[in-house]
């Protein structure tokens, strides 16, 4: 949730905050242009999870509709095990995400708590104290991976489709005891936010900026290490087995272009989200610079899952999204399309074409 291209990347693909990812993207195809379908949580997963662009069923009203077959949906009409693990409190069965799931644990919302008015009024530091004193106060990725592989462990004879969502790097970007605190001076995020959202000129001074900018990158460090240790798992139970993707729902915002956080627009540092593919049936790797949609990833994932492509609708709206498999692997030619983002937020209605 919430990862930026450019930070997980880094401007050199060398992966500085994310050893492990970075080791394993080596074998993988790297997406140096994918672009998300929405600059919030909600809207961009409905498209992602169903090949259904956003604006289509207006997922911006808070919801998957019932109507959208999901990608879990698809994978368990033809046989597969699914299982979800998801530390983002919005991402809920009553919202439609749960479609297709045989289970779907859903872990801590206190990280959303924050946002709340009366916990706005509080300085950082009992923020801090009140994650590390109750005991359910936070889950986070090393939670979310504990979870994520007693999954894999119990896993039974049939194929698996495992999604973790993490959290990390989410704001309101918390400090772990395994490394330093960042420099720079400390500052309540979601007040500062506020202010730029409601068009109030107080951004947070260069050293506030500097440290909530540290904090984002040291939650990437932090989530690495248990990726890395969710990979390893994988790896003990299937060996080179199965397809394993890697992206984000949107990405985040530094007075890039004069706010705080996402949701509010559908500018570059809010689309551009990192895009990895491993697929052993595909000998190609490296790096790819064709723009790509994460409309495209349920296509894609079930037409390499089950080598079929997804069957159209009689009725309704029709599947957008397309397999990229053919070109990836198959050595079609590499679709040229559009990227379209589109979201209602905060009484503001954006929209992004390229």
């Amino acid at each position: 949730d919430t990862t930026r291209s450019d930070t997980l990347y880094g401007s050199d693909y060398e992966f500085p905050l994310a050893p492990n990812t970075g080791e394993w993207a080596k074998d993988a195809l790297l997406f140096e242009d994918a672009e998300s379908t929405a600059g919030w949580t909600i809207p961009s997963m409905a498209a992602m999870l169903t090949g259904v662009h956003n604006a289509t069923f207006d997922a911006s009203a808070g919801r998957l509709p019932l109507w959208g077959t999901t990608l879990a949906e698809y994978l368990r009409d033809q046989g597969y095990e699914t299982r979800a693990v998801v530390d983002n409190v919005i991402l809920e069965p009553r919202n439609g995400f749960a479609q297709g799931f045989e289970s779907f644990d859903q872990r801590s919302a206190f990280r959303f708590a924050f946002t709340f008015p009366a916990f706005r009024l509080w300085p950082i530091e009992v923020h801090e104290w009140l994650r590390g004193a109750v005991y359910s106060a936070y889950d986070g990725s090393t939670d979310v991976t504990d979870q994520a592989i007693r999954r894999l462990q119990h896993a039974q004879e049939r194929p698996l489709l495992l999604y973790v969502h993490y959290m990390d790097p989410h704001a309101p970007y918390y400090q772990h005891s395994d490394q330093a605190d960042v420099s720079g001076e400390s500052v309540n995020y979601n007040r500062f936010r506020d202010y730029l959202r409601e068009g109030v000129d107080k951004p947070p001074n260069p050293s506030q900026l500097s440290w909530l900018r540290g904090r984002y990158e040291q939650e990437v460090r932090h989530w690495d290490r248990d990726f890395g240790r969710l990979l390893a798992a994988w790896r003990k139970k299937f060996g080179e087995e199965g397809l394993i993707v890697l992206t984000s729902d949107h990405g985040e915002e530094f007075l890039d272009h004069g706010r705080l956080g996402h949701g509010m627009t559908v500018q570059r540092e809010m689309v551009h989200v990192p895009l990895l593919i491993d697929g052993p049936e595909c000998e190609r790797t490296g790096r790819v610079g064709q723009l790509v949609s994460t409309l495209d990833l349920t296509p894609t994932v079930v037409h390499w899952a089950t080598g079929r492509t997804i069957p159209q609708p009689l009725e309704g709206p029709k599947v957008q999204g397309i397999s990229l498999r053919p070109w990836l692997c198959d050595g079609e030619a590499p679709p040229s399309r559009p990227a379209f983002a589109r979201h209602s937020r905060h009484g503001r209605r954006v929209f992004r074409f390229r």
